[in-house]
């Protein structure tokens, strides 16, 4: 009965998205699910093209799979990798770019021997923290990670894919970070929901109306490992080797770049409130923020007050 049920649903689903010639599609990648949305109108091959691209992304940035140009630079013996994906050199180049220049927050695309050291993603229950003496070590290592800009990049090229198809109107989420390309449909933005940024909650805090803008979140409250009843984020502080803890729940950046919000919404969580808000505001004037503190208090850039609505009772506009 359950099987029928589900045929059932999924016909009616196929029929109503054929009648609305909306198109949509989903499907895991990086750690998330990603959505795209093409609206009405799009032009045949252009779905399995962007799946292609999303497919090829995962694999050549991923750090777990031994055949990826992460891996392969990260395990090369002191010689180059073999980079297969050539997106993948432009993708590194940038995110070392954005560190130069010294205005990132806390964001350190060298920080793949923490992450690996911490291993907030691990399965086992038996997980600990590491000791100091590891964390030291760990900290006078390098290596390339892309987990705090590989969705905001894949955002960027999928939108790139589909303005070159012709489309003028589209939405790409990669699980954290959203790009709008144009609008939902005459006069009306494109709506994106910016989660509840606590362990455990569902829902939405707030709403932002976005027209040809991307936004990326970075938070603590998804990934996450409870020892003898201490959290610790998946965020590290490449100064101290630890998780991230500083009073902060989120911090969302809005901007024309993806690429640039995601590495943006990593560094300035680190970076805090207080010192994110300022680099934000004096340093990355197309961008804008929102910061969310421990005490569900909403800090708002000038840009985004009257694109932001607040739809929860339990946050405040600070």
């Amino acid at each position: 009965m359950k099987t029928v049920m589900f045929a059932v649903v999924v016909v009616l689903v196929a029929v109503f998205s054929a009648s609305c010639a909306t198109a949509t599609f989903s499907g895991p990648a990086m750690s998330a699910m990603y959505y795209v949305n093409l609206g009405k109108n799009a032009p045949a091959g252009l779905q399995m093209e962007i799946e292609e691209y999303i497919s090829m992304a995962d694999y050549y940035w991923n750090p777990y799979n031994e055949r990826s140009d992460v891996y392969a630079l990260n395990n090369a013996d002191g010689e180059e990798g073999n980079i297969a994906f050539p997106r993948t050199r432009e993708l590194i180049d940038e995110a070392l770019a954005f560190y130069a220049t010294g205005n990132s927050g806390g964001f350190y695309p060298h920080i793949r021997p923490l992450v690996e050291l911490w291993n907030i993603n691990a399965l086992a229950a038996d997980w600990e923290p590491p000791s100091q003496d590891d964390i030291d070590m760990a900290r006078n290592k390098t290596g390339i990670e892309l987990g705090a800009v590989g969705k905001g990049a894949a955002c960027d090229d999928v939108l790139e894919i589909i303005k070159n198809a012709g489309l003028s109107n589209a939405l790409v989420d990669m699980g954290g970070t959203v790009g709008c390309l144009g609008v939902k449909k005459e006069n009306t933005k494109w709506k994106v929901g910016l989660h509840r940024p606590e362990r455990g909650k569902s829902g939405m805090f707030g709403t932002l109306e976005l027209a040809d803008a991307c936004v990326s979140t970075s938070g603590q409250y998804q990934r996450y490992k409870e020892h003898e009843g201490a959290f610790y984020g998946h965020i590290l502080d490449p100064e101290t080797g630890w998780p991230v803890d500083n009073g902060l729940l989120s911090v969302s950046v809005v901007g024309p770049s993806a690429t640039v919000c995601d590495m943006l919404s990593t560094g300035l969580f680190v970076a805090g409130l207080e010192e994110g808000m300022r680099q934000l505001t004096d340093s990355w004037p197309e961008y804008e923020g929102v910061f969310v503190d421990d005490e569900r208090r909403v800090y708002l850039t000038d840009g985004l007050k009257d694109i932001f609505t607040l739809n929860h009772e339990t946050y405040e506009i600070a």
